[in-house]
């Protein structure tokens, strides 16, 4: 039987990712809401580990008032779900929760948030010219938008990113405004980016729950 409170600290514990993913994937095998004491070790882990995806912002450690782990029939896979104090739920995968795609921020993390950053404007220029319409179907579930629907890159951001950075192979520094914030530090770079972003970017409306379930198995 697996003891959860005992693998969530083996990998609060743990060194290295590869040691929290295995004893994160063990935690899994169980199923229902954590108790007081292995709620307050995974809400450790989170706070030290896990970073939100692009685009998202990270629950503050108050808000949390449950964790349960639980199967997402769309995904085919066991999650870890948050229950928040304004009734919301919000899931994520334990190699998010490890630390294996975001956790402590990398240089290729920094970049990218920079990247990101970058092209907020032209995000909003997108959602100002092309009205949500929620009843329209996600193209990755096929469920309505909903009115929560978010922004995504048809070509994979990723993909983006790796083409522009073939351009500037030499690119290494990024600048942290703040803890959140990271902007490049040479404006011509900067502007080349945008440029790039706005003529090869395909942006589109999918489900909240189409987006994550794009992040949640990264």
């Amino acid at each position: 039987m697996i003891n959860i409170a005992t693998e969530l600290q083996n990998a609060l514990d743990g060194k290295t990712i590869v040691v929290r993913v295995i004893s994160l994937r063990k935690c899994l095998n169980a199923a229902g809401v954590l108790d007081p004491p292995s709620l307050q070790l995974w809400i450790q882990l989170f706070d030290t580990y896990y970073a939100p995806g692009d685009g998202e912002t990270k629950h503050s450690l108050e808000s949390i008032q449950n964790v349960y782990i639980q199967y997402i029939s769309h995904l085919g896979t066991h999650c870890f779900q948050m229950e928040l104090n304004d009734g919301t739920k919000s899931f994520t995968s334990y190699k998010r929760l490890a630390g294996a795609s975001g956790g402590k921020r990398t240089y290729t993390t920094n970049l990218t948030r920079a990247l990101r950053h970058s092209v907020y404007d032209q995000i909003a220029q997108f959602k100002e010219r092309n009205p949500l319409d929620p009843n329209k179907l996600c193209p990755i579930l096929g469920i309505p938008l909903g009115l929560d629907a978010e922004v995504d890159h048809e070509i994979p951001f990723a993909k983006l990113k790796e083409a522009w950075l073939k351009l500037h192979p030499s690119l290494k520094e990024v600048c942290e405004q703040s803890q959140s914030a990271h902007v490049l530090k040479d404006t011509i770079l900067e502007e080349s980016w945008k440029s790039f972003h706005l003529e090869n970017a395909v942006l589109r409306y999918v489900s909240k729950a189409g987006n994550h379930s794009h992040r949640v198995m990264t």
